[in-house]
């Protein structure tokens, strides 16, 4: 019988779903709202693709990095609108005008994170700056293969586990750029619905927008923001004004369980 990665350390990249020839294997979520793969035994042919994939299972081999930059946008308005100086952006504008595509996480409209692929501008708004909460990474590897299949090149900035992902899958394809985050760590998508739900009923008001880290009130304040349909800002607290959420993201209370033992952090990088 086919065992995939250990509950404590699952990352949910869904790569293992992604592979299954029998399409057994299904990404769903428990009774606390987390997502992990569950498989359909009477399907399974135990092929083993699905562990052979498995970042976890079998480990990609890590890069010791050669040389250490500090930068920022020139632009002082992509720095202001981005979390971390607009790097992020400026490489997504460089590998457009390369004819590259590009993907990232966006936010949905329930407020879940996927990753999406893009090769037009005006997608590096919905990709900029940060996202506390965990970002599905499966529906984007059908998307990848369309892209390579076609001679294409692609450049995605992802979490570490997600990068590994890709690795598995696409084996180091050399039209495939990779660029791994020094991640924090991820809340599970139902905690942070819910954190909007409750402030939506305290409020009165519906969110059509959130900001983990409010332009509008300076990135650096970590200041998480709602906004109504209108444009109009009905909540706004930092950490240290007892917004839960952020206390539990930023203090690492409320991870998925896989972050407290991940294998990605470490001086080494997966990209």
């Amino acid at each position: 019988m086919i065992q995939l990665a250990k509950t404590e350390q699952c990352t949910a990249c869904g790569a293992c779903a992604y592979v299954c020839p029998k399409q057994c294997i299904t990404m769903k979520e428990n009774e606390q709202g987390l997502l992990y793969p569950a498989i359909n035994d009477t399907d399974c042919i135990s092929c083993n693709r699905c562990q052979s994939v498995c970042p976890i299972l079998s480990p990609v081999e890590y890069a010791s990095p050669m040389k250490a930059y500090a930068a920022w946008s020139a632009d002082a308005e992509e720095r202001r609108t981005s979390a971390s100086g607009g790097i992020a952006a400026e490489v997504y504008k460089a590998a457009i005008d390369e004819g590259r595509h590009i993907a990232g996480a966006k936010m949905n409209e329930d407020f879940s994170v996927s990753m999406e692929s893009a090769k037009e501008r005006s997608a590096i708004t919905e990709f900029k700056n940060s996202k506390y909460v965990f970002s599905s990474a499966y529906g984007l590897f059908p998307r990848i293969k369309e892209i390579l299949d076609a001679n294409g090149k692609a450049v995605v900035i992802g979490l570490p586990c997600q990068i590994a992902a890709l690795r598995k899958i696409f084996r180091d394809n050399e039209n495939l750029l990779l660029m791994d985050v020094v991640c924090h760590g991820v809340t599970p998508s139902s905690y942070l619905q819910q954190h909007i739900k409750t402030l939506e009923e305290e409020s009165g008001k519906k969110a059509a927008r959130i900001s983990f880290r409010d332009p509008a009130l300076q990135t650096d304040t970590f200041t998480f923001s709602m906004y109504d349909e209108h444009g109009e800002r009905f909540y706004a607290q930092r950490i240290v004004d007892g917004d839960k959420y952020q206390f539990g993201y930023h203090r690492a209370i409320s991870y998925r369980e896989n972050c407290y033992h991940c294998i990605f952090a470490k001086d080494k990088r997966i990209s």
